[in-house]
């Protein structure tokens, strides 16, 4: 929790100077056991410091008016904010990342509203180069509105917490890791011109198991993977559910010099959450698609001075499903980055990219009726990006 506190200090600290900018630098290496399946832009082999610190923001933002002629006047945008700071001291590890987003659109008295928050800890000891121990949480929060004269016709939100400790060895490159007894709650709330149609929140026992291969040798041809199972087949509370999620990672790059290389990323997860309401005891179900892409280029201009491109591209999908209501949810992260490190200590980029939000409700009980929603904003940001190590 320190580590996360420190993040969002530094956040509201940025927030009041108004600088606000973008970009992160994720200066450990990544596959650092226990974290989740993600991997790093790339950063040349160091033979590791005893202390390192980095930290970084990105700020991406869209405000637009539409006035037109005999048709009412549109405001539409949208702001993002990512955060994530990196330690490392010793044998302790620790990586905090925070994200949020807010956007809405609005047409004479009616709006549409939607966010969300992220949060996410990690912490590792490794002892010997034989055994770890880790620990991690994690919180998404996420809600949508559509008001009409300050009346509410729809409301939807989502909550997910994640808590987990677990303990892994050590094998040259690979590691594999198990958490017993780690907890996932889940809650979902749907409410249309008032009503209430699902209001539900569910905790489950999970198990688990992670295998990954990381290298900190990165001249040449290198690669990287992993993957994480997380499996329960019992909620908690005496309620009748399951949960499962798969995901997994591979990392492709050539190092052409001590600073200079290409890379490319993919990870992918699935996920579903079956359950019985407590309300009615009707069936629910809901799975989830994820995808993240990248591929960056990063070549030294002289000594101390490089230049990074990176092109990302994140894709989300939500389903859910009841004898009630249904729903399918989309979103679409695009991101073009060119960036300059002065030195190995601070980095400065320019993100332009493009987000995509897409929503089917059907209301299969109080108007029985299926919305559509699209919003698309073309964003804009700055980067900024601090290291320091002994």
């Amino acid at each position: 929790m320190i580590s996360l506190f420190f993040l969002k200090v530094f956040y509201y600290l940025l927030k009041q100077i108004r600088l606000l900018p973008v970009c992160i630098l994720f200066l450990l290496p990544m596959f650092g056991f226990g974290q989740e399946l993600e991997t790093e832009t790339y950063e040349p082999a160091d033979p590791g410091p005893t202390f390192l610190l980095s930290i970084g923001a990105k700020y991406l933002e869209n405000d637009r008016v539409i006035e037109e002629s005999n048709y009412s006047d549109v405001h539409q945008k949208r702001k993002q904010t990512d955060v994530q700071g990196n330690l490392f001291f010793y044998l302790l590890n620790m990586e905090g990342k925070y994200k949020e987003y807010n956007a809405s659109t609005k047409v004479d008295t009616e709006e549409i509203r939607f966010s969300g928050q992220q949060d996410n800890l990690i912490s590792w000891i490794e002892f010997f180069n034989i055994v770890y121990l880790w620990g991690q949480q994690k919180n998404i929060h996420s809600d949508y509105k559509h008001t009409y004269d300050s009346t509410t016709g729809f409301f939807e939100e989502e909550k997910a917490n994640f808590r987990a400790q677990g303990v892994g060895v050590l094998m040259d490159a690979w590691k594999f890791g198990f958490s017993p007894k780690t907890l996932f709650g889940w809650s979902y709330k749907i409410e249309v011109s008032d009503q209430v149609l699902v209001d539900d929140d569910i905790k489950f026992d999970l198990n688990v198991y992670e295998i990954a291969r990381s290298t900190n040798d990165r001249k040449g041809a290198y690669f990287e993977l992993g993957m994480k199972k997380w499996i329960s087949q019992k909620a908690m509370n005496n309620r009748d559910g399951s949960f499962e999620n798969l995901e997994g990672f591979f990392v492709f790059g050539y190092g052409f010099s001590e600073d200079s290389a290409f890379y490319i990323r993919e990870i992918r997860s699935k996920g579903t959450i079956k359950l019985e309401l407590a309300s009615d005891l009707s069936s629910a179900k809901r799975g989830s698609k994820n995808q993240e892409s990248l591929f960056g280029f990063r070549y030294t201009i002289k000594e101390g001075k490089s230049v990074v491109i990176e092109q990302q591209t994140l894709k989300e999908t939500i389903n859910f499903d009841n004898v009630s209501f249904s729903s399918t949810k989309e979103s679409l992260e695009e991101e073009s980055k060119i960036g300059i490190e002065f030195n190995h200590n601070f980095r400065l980029s320019l993100t332009i990219g493009k987000t995509e939000e897409k929503r089917d409700y059907t209301d299969k009980a109080i108007l029985n009726q299926t919305t559509h929603f699209k919003q698309v904003d073309k964003v804009i940001g700055i980067s900024m990006s601090l290291t320091f190590s002994d």
